[in-house]
């Protein structure tokens, strides 16, 4: 997530929504953006990109309990049967696929570290990363991993970090295979510095890793050429786009590890990355959505516009496998026998509305909290870096 400047931070509620009018003159919303969307997309192959956590589903105090809502869920099977679908997520990507539980998109988990289509990559396949492999349903996938490697030490790192977390009431640690979450949301807001200095300090052993800062979770990761960016590319090149100019993808995500896809879709120079925030943010996406509502009523926007020129990206059924859909029908064949769980309607449950009701009376100060913290992340990141640069002079 992108910072905000301290001013804005500590400015009243009125000052921080002047501040985000202001930065949605230059990040419009997708929603009132979406007619003239699909006016470019006119003629194109749509290909839609998403992140889990914090646009599929809110962010929540306990990250096992992060599900995606059923209305959410059949937003989300209605596009997969429209256009290639893919979620890109930093978790562990069997923790994605029982959340989302749908088999007509692709997952791409640990920061797109660890991803399963049905065919895999011609292009990467010299990479030696491409493993053939059977999923739990008796499906031949090829899985792309190209941190393998590394999950020897991935696993070390969580037995070393799991013993020092215990002085800290409330952080966890979060086995996402090729990476490692460390979350502090529960720590005692006075030790949280203490407790991130703590994670740096242990880290130090490891000089082939990385951190980066989130939503009070601090990400380990491999230092590797890869990310949700170069994923993206890969899958693009598995549903078959690699160098076609008629495909327009969409990224939709709330993290900073996006930053790394919208980035590759301006170097694309065609397609719409859109973060998910409701607060002002450095970002290179060029649209936004305030929360995941907006995100499911953008994605039924895009299920229902029948009377734009744009057209779905229309497969035969020898290349529905190839995007990820795994049953070899064709797009109108998936149009015609939908399954009933696929008709459920889109509108909200009581349930669900009660649970949308906690999250919108979530506490200004805890909104507050969260970017004050993301600023000392960022803060310190900076002094770390400058302290490494000059200990290589």
């Amino acid at each position: 997530m992108g910072s905000l400047t301290e001013s804005a931070v500590d400015n009243n509620h009125g000052d921080l929504l002047d501040s985000y009018r202001t930065w949605l003159e230059e990040h419009p919303s997708a929603l009132d953006s979406f007619e003239a969307m699909i006016a470019v997309a006119e003629g194109k192959k749509l290909v839609l990109f998403m992140d889990y956590d914090g646009t599929l589903s809110p962010i929540v105090d306990d990250p096992d309990k992060a599900f995606i809502s059923d209305t959410m869920r059949a937003s989300v099977r209605e596009v997969g049967n429209l256009f290639p679908t893919a979620i890109v997520s930093g978790r562990c990507i069997d923790k994605v696929k029982g959340f989302v539980k749908l088999d007509n998109i692709v997952y791409a988990g640990s920061h797109g570290m660890d991803i399963s289509t049905p065919t895999g990559s011609l292009k990467y396949e010299d990479e030696g990363h491409q493993i053939k492999s059977v999923d739990e349903q008796g499906t031949k996938v090829v899985k792309f991993q190209p941190a393998q490697e590394f999950l020897p030490t991935v696993k070390e790192i969580i037995q070393v970090l799991d013993q020092k977390i215990k002085t800290f009431e409330g952080a966890t640690v979060e086995d996402n295979r090729f990476c490692v979450s460390v979350h502090y949301r529960h720590v005692n807001e006075k030790k949280a510095d203490t407790f991130k200095e703590m994670v740096h300090s242990t880290m130090k052993a490891y000089p082939n890793f990385r951190i980066n800062g989130g939503k009070m979770v601090l990400e380990i990761k491999p230092s590797i050429n890869w990310n949700k960016g170069r994923a993206l590319e890969y899958l693009l090149d598995t549903f078959g786009f690699t160098g076609s100019k008629d495909v327009l993808p969409f990224y939709i995500g709330d993290d900073k590890t996006d930053e790394d896809a919208f980035e590759v879709i301006q170097g694309l120079g065609r397609g719409f990355p859109i973060i998910v925030s409701s607060v002002p943010r450095d970002t290179k996406a060029s649209y936004s959505l305030r929360d995941t509502d907006e995100v499911m009523d953008f994605m039924i926007s895009e299920t229902s516009t029948k009377a734009s020129a744009a057209k779905p990206t229309r497969v035969s059924p020898q290349e529905s496998k190839a995007h990820g859909t795994g049953d070899g029908r064709s797009w109108k064949q998936r149009q015609k026998h939908r399954s009933s769980a696929t008709k459920v309607s889109l509108r909200r449950t009581p349930r669900e509305e009660r649970e949308k009701e906690k999250l919108v009376k979530k506490s200004y100060k805890e909104r507050i909290n969260e970017l004050k913290d993301e600023i000392r992340n960022n803060k310190v990141e900076k002094r770390r870096g400058k302290s490494e640069r000059r200990g290589r002079r």
